[in-house]
C-alpha cells in the first residue's frame, strides 16, 4: 500500500523531559512529569524510522498523519508506511509541546497551597504558557495541566490545553493514567497549530510491559485540508520484545488504479530479532463500494518483505470463500513461526480490540481529563 497521508497509531504524546531537570525542592513531583518515552509507540525498536529518539524535531504539528510510502531501502511497503506514519506522529508531537520540556527543564516552580506547582509562564511566538501540576489524595497519584492564553493577557484567561494524570509506579515517569489533548483550544490560542479535534490516551506499564490505548475525536491535521474523523488506536510493548500496533490511516494501494486515496485500518505485529506481520482492511478509493481490500504482509528480521497477498472481498464476506486474490508474492511459509496466522483489526475504526497479550487491559478516556489528580 502506497500511503500518502494517514494517521498511525500511536503512540508518541508528550515532549521529553530530560534527566537534568531543574528538579528543586519538587517532593516526588518531577518523577510525575509527563515523558514521551512513557508513551509513544515502538513498532520495530528503529528509533530513527519511527522518530523515537529524544533529538528534538523540526516538525510542525500538522505533519501528522503526512505519510511518504515505498519500498526504499528494501524495506516492506507496508512496515515502511507504518513506520513513517509513527514517526510523523511522535516528532510532531513532540516538537509541539516543547513548552512542558522547557518550562521544567528552565526554571524551578512555584508552590502553591494545596501540594500544587506551577512552572513558567514561557512564551512561544504570542501564546504563553504554563504548567501546573497538583499532587491527588494518594501520595504517588498527580494531575497536570499545560494551559495557554494569548500573550500578555491576564491569568485568568489561561485555558487548559493538554491534560493528564499518572499513579507513578516503581520507576519514575511510569505507572498508570491518562492524558488527553484538546487541539480546538489550543489552535484557538496558538495560531500556529492548525490541527483540531481531540486526542485521548490511557496507559498502563507493569513488569510484562506497556498497554496504550489512544482515541481520536473529530480529529484532523488541518481541516482545511483533511476531513475530520474518529478512531481508536492501540498498541502493546511487551519486555519479551513483542510489539503490537492497530492503525487507521488515508492511502494509496500501490496496485490500484488510480490516485484515489483507500482507507485502511491495520494490525501489525513485531517480534525482536523475527520480524513482523500486517494484516489490513481497505475500503473507498478505488474499492468499489460494498467491497473490502484484505491485506497480509509479512516481513524479515531486516524488514524486508518476504510474503504478500492482497484479496478483493465483499464487506461482511472475509473467510467465506467469496475473495478473490488480487496479488500474491511469496509464500505464507515465509512468514515467521507465530505469524502465518491472520489477525485483522475490527472493520470499524472506533470498535475496541482486545489484546491478550497486553500487561493490562486500557481503554481511552471518553472526556478531557480534569489534570486535578483526583
Amino acid at each position: 500500500m502506497k500511503v500518502r497521508h494517514g494517521i498511525a497509531m500511536l503512540v508518541s504524546l508528550l515532549g521529553v523531559v530530560g534527566a537534568g531537570c531543574n528538579r528543586g525542592d519538587d517532593d516526588g513531583f518531577i518523577d510525575a512529569v509527563p515523558e514521551q518515552a512513557a508513551l509513544q509507540l515502538d513498532l520495530t525498536g528503529d528509533s530513527a524510522a519511527e522518530g523515537t529518539t529524544t533529538a528534538s524535531a523540526e516538525l510542525a504539528l500538522d505533519s501528522i498523519g503526512v505519510v511518504q510510502q515505498g519500498l526504499a531501502g528494501g524495506v516492506a511497503p507496508y512496515l515502511d508506511g507504518a513506520r513513517n506514519g509513527i514517526k510523523a506522529l511522535n516528532e510532531a508531537m513532540r516538537t509541539h509541546l516543547q513548552p512542558i520540556a522547557a518550562l521544567i527543564r528552565d526554571q524551578a516552580p512555584t508552590t502553591a497551597p494545596g501540594q500544587v506547582r506551577i512552572w513558567g509562564p514561557v512564551t512561544r511566538g504570542v501564546t504563553d504558557y504554563r504548567f501546573v501540576m497538583k499532587r491527588g489524595l494518594i501520595r504517588n497519584r498527580f494531575g497536570w495541566a499545560l494551559q495557554a492564553k494569548a500573550m500578555g493577557a491576564p491569568d485568568a484567561d489561561y485555558k487548559v490545553v493538554a491534560a493528564g494524570a499518572i499513579t507513578v509506579g516503581t520507576v519514575v515517569r511510569r505507572g498508570v493514567g491518562v492524558v488527553g489533548f484538546d487541539l480546538d483550544q489550543l489552535g484557538a490560542l496558538d495560531p500556529t497549530v492548525k490541527a483540531r479535534g481531540k486526542i485521548l490516551a490511557s496507559f498502563a506499564h507493569g513488569p510484562r510491559g506497556t498497554a496504550l490505548a489512544y482515541g481520536l475525536k473529530g480529529f484532523s491535521p488541518d481541516p482545511a485540508r483533511r476531513q475530520p474523523f474518529d478512531a481508536i488506536f492501540q498498541g502493546v510493548h511487551t519486555v519479551a520484545g513483542k510489539n503490537i500496533a492497530r492503525l487507521a490511516y488515508h492511502g494509496n494501494l500501490a496496485d490500484s488504479a488510480t490516485a484515489a486515496e483507500e482507507f485502511a485500518l491495520a494490525r501489525l505485529r513485531h517480534v525482536r530479532g523475527v520480524g513482523g506481520r500486517a494484516d489490513a482492511l481497505a475500503t473507498g478509493g478505488d474499492v468499489p463500494a460494498g467491497r473490502v481490500h484484505v491485506v497480509n504482509e509479512c516481513w524479515d528480521a531486516g524488514a524486508a518483505q518476504r510474503f504478500v497477498i492482497v484479496r478483493d472481498c465483499p464487506v461482511g464476506g472475509i473467510g467465506q470463500g467469496q475473495c478473490t486474490v488480487v496479488k500474491t508474492e511469496g509464500q505464507l511459509t515465509d512468514c515467521a513461526p507465530g505469524l502465518q496466522t491472520e489477525e485483522l483489526p475490527p472493520p470499524v475504526a472506533t470498535d475496541p480490540m482486545a489484546e491478550s497479550e497486553a500487561p493490562e487491559m486500557v481503554t481511552p478516556p471518553t472526556e478531557m481529563p480534569a489534570g486535578d489528580g483526583a
